[in-house]
């Protein structure tokens, strides 16, 4: 059965639908699961800043426009993930989305990664659908509300003689009440199971029960929300909610501003009008208290007076003097040069996180990364794009241009392009050289070998697009074990590109989920296999001094006709000691164990990352890694097979890399991908970049 999931938050005057997706294959207990992990990841502090930021830039896009109003078809595009689709508009938001609704199903009775598909936020639910929603209210991110509903029936259950003692089954599907009121994850699950005896499942099956409980603890989404952003719908809510929405328009559209604030917004116009720079104009109000966050806010308002004043850099390092958090993607098109002219001062030097929203129209992307990285301390970057874009801009050679800059932000990088991309399937990354990432994201690919592969013994992963440090590498490499011992086969891609775009960001707390850009490569040959085109896949790269190759093996031991059978796990990192070893074939029988350095985990990670907690990542091995695989789940005994966990020695590295290389050369030819793929839709071609 098909479920939509929406994500509201209100902005500007009114409640606005920031992202949706559609999924085919999600019902009962998984919606469920998948709720909760989406409030978790909308309320995890490792996603707060790009969320505030990108709900800030919606306000800003939203402030001036028409309230919602049911969508036409000539509103909708016909294609939202292909060539010629428009810009994911709230392309943070959207990734947070897609991975909380497919990466639910990892534990005990799940079945493990699923696939999404983003659709125009503007789109609403439609009346005609048949599907669940499932809708995320994230005004306030410390309460993330939530709520479920349905357009026409979803209750369905196929009985036989669990219900009517017979062997006949009967297809039971009777409708749900209208879609007039949010559902609680109990009030869901009642009417899934709309059955004689169906009101009892949720307290007779233990998993239900808890999750529906752990719902219980979160707020439910007003259905004055429901009805600001979709006005088309048969809402009915109480008049004391509806009385209570009143009130909070009108105390955001009364009042004046004070005469301290009209005196200082007569300033600010004043300096963005000069056409020089006098900061002693600011010596008498830097005294006011709170006046930075006062002089934020008028430049805010005076955004677009600001981005053509020559007064704008000594406005800007007033404003921001001291902060660790210099929030100026709300200033859209701010060139490199006013940048540059603001840290001329000695005001901005204690900032450790900057986000930004550039207009490419201006600014190119070497200019804009030497900007940047005049920030002597920076550790982040949030380089966003405007809703209103009407195209991607060029963050392949902005990363690019950033990872050969010696003062590279050092912790995170988010590039709001790469990850619309990457849900709209585009290769955002040159492909036609070779591509060294920055040493905060030293990861280059990784290639997974074995016997237990159904479709090949070699897979493929392009990861210098993915943003993984190291300790987010691990953590995804241990999360990767659980689908992967269950189901190695096609579906490793997807399990791949979903849970690196989600891996927490230490390993001292693998609860954690830091949500970055899908991986774009892997993410799109991922989606393109889960539909039908099996053999697609990417070709090897280079082995790059400074980077680092991910060699796993995975073998039944012993063989699968044994009751018991064992996945033997081996893991190596790789990375040149000095030279470039090309991908191909003649020059990659070339090296042997003195041309590389290859660690195991612990290795690894004290080369990389030396804070990282190692008693941490063996507790999360031994969790994956149990002695008895076996549980039972909805009283039926499901046995998994268990990991064993041995070293890889160097010679069996260079031999699994050399097999790698013969396998990935002989399947695809050239350097440039190619792969003629068939939207099943609309039958047309897609991703002329990809080949196979």
């Amino acid at each position: 059965m098909s479920h939509d999931l929406f994500v509201l938050a209100r902005v500007g005057k009114h409640y606005r639908c920031l992202a949706a997706i559609y999924h085919l294959r999600l019902y009962d207990r998984p919606v469920l699961s998948a709720c909760l992990r989406l409030i978790r990841i909308f309320s995890d502090k490792a996603n707060r800043r790009p969320l505030e930021v990108e709900l800030r830039l919606a306000t800003d896009f939203y402030r001036d426009r028409e309230p919602p109003s049911k969508p036409t078809r000539e509103m909708q595009p016909k294609e939202y993930d292909g060539p010629g689709s428009p810009p994911v508009r709230f392309p943070f938001i959207s990734t947070c989305l897609i991975l909380g609704a497919t990466t639910a199903g990892l534990g005990p009775g799940h079945p493990g990664i699923s696939t999404a598909d983003i659709q125009p936020e503007n789109m609403g639910p439609n009346g005609g659908n048949k599907s669940e929603i499932t809708v995320l209210d994230i005004t306030d991110l410390d309460h993330v509300r939530y709520c479920f509903a349905a357009w026409q029936r979803i209750g369905s259950y196929w009985s036989g003689s669990t219900l009517n003692g017979g062997n006949d089954a009967v297809w039971l599907s009777p409708a749900p009440p209208p879609l007039s009121k949010p559902w609680t994850g109990s009030e869901y699950i009642q009417h899934y199971y709309q059955v004689p005896g169906g009101a009892q499942m949720i307290a007779q099956n233990a998993h239900r029960r808890e999750l529906a409980e752990e719902l219980a603890r979160y707020p439910l989404v007003h259905v004055s929300a429901l009805a600001d952003a979709w006005p088309w719908g048969e809402w009915v809510a109480e008049p004391s909610e509806m009385s209570r929405k009143a009130e909070e328009v009108s105390s955001k559209e009364t009042g004046g501003a004070s005469l301290r604030d009209q005196a200082l917004a007569k300033l600010v116009q004043t300096m963005l009008s000069s056409a020089q720079e006098d900061i002693s104009l600011l010596d008498e109000p830097m005294r006011i208290p709170d006046f930075k966050n006062v002089l934020r806010d008028r430049l805010y308002a005076l955004k677009d007076d600001l981005i053509e004043s020559p007064g704008a850099s000594v406005l800007l390092r007033a404003a921001f003097a001291g902060e660790t958090f210099i929030d100026w993607a709300r200033f859209p098109g701010l060139s490199p040069e006013t940048i540059m002219t603001a840290l001329q001062g000695p005001e901005l030097m204690d900032a450790r996180e900057l986000s930004l929203c550039p207009d490419w129209s201006s600014t190119t992307p070497s200019g804009l990364a030497q900007a940047i990285c005049a920030f002597p301390r920076l550790q982040r970057l949030y380089l966003m794009e405007s809703p209103a874009r009407a195209d991607e801009g060029p963050v392949g050679k902005l990363y690019m241009a950033l990872a050969a800059h010696p003062r590279c932000p050092s912790r995170k990088i988010f590039l709001s392009g790469a990850a619309s991309s990457a849900i709209r399937r585009q290769l955002w990354l040159p492909t036609a050289e070779p591509f060294c990432p920055p040493p905060c994201f030293p990861i280059l690919q990784l290639i997974v070998t074995g016997h237990t592969l159904q479709y090949s013994d070699v897979y493929y992963f392009h990861l210098a697009d993915a943003f993984l440090t190291p300790s987010r590498l691990v953590g995804g490499l241990v999360s990767l074990l659980v689908p992967w011992r269950v189901k190695s086969d096609i579906s490793a891609s997807l399990s791949a590109a979903h849970l690196f775009a989600c891996a927490a960001p230490t390993l001292d707390d693998p609860s954690a989920i830091e949500i970055g850009p899908l991986p774009a490569e892997t993410y799109t040959i991922a989606k393109a296999v889960a539909e039908g085109f099996k053999g697609c896949s990417a070709k090897m790269r280079d082995l790059l001094p400074g980077t680092w190759t991910v060699v796993i093996n995975l073998d039944p031991r012993p063989p699968l006709q044994h009751p018991d059978p064992r996945v033997s796990f081996q893991c190596a990192f790789v990375r040149p000691k000095t030279r470039v070893i090309k991908a191909e074939e003649n020059s990659a029988r070339s090296f042997g164990p003195d041309d590389l350095d290859i660690l195991d985990f612990e290795g690894f990670l004290r080369a990389t990352d030396p804070s990282a907690d190692l008693e941490s990542l063996n507790r999360q091995l031994e969790t994956i890694l149990p002695p008895d695989a076996a549980r039972t789940i909805d009283g039926h005994l499901q046995t998994w097979p268990a990991i064993s966990q041995t070293a890889m020695g160097a010679q069996d590295a260079c031999k699994r890399l050399n097999r790698a290389f013969d396998r990935l050369s002989a399947a695809h030819g050239n350097y440039m991908m190619a792969m003629t793929y068939y939207d099943m839709r609309h039958y047309g071609v897609w991703y002329p970049e990809l080949h196979h």
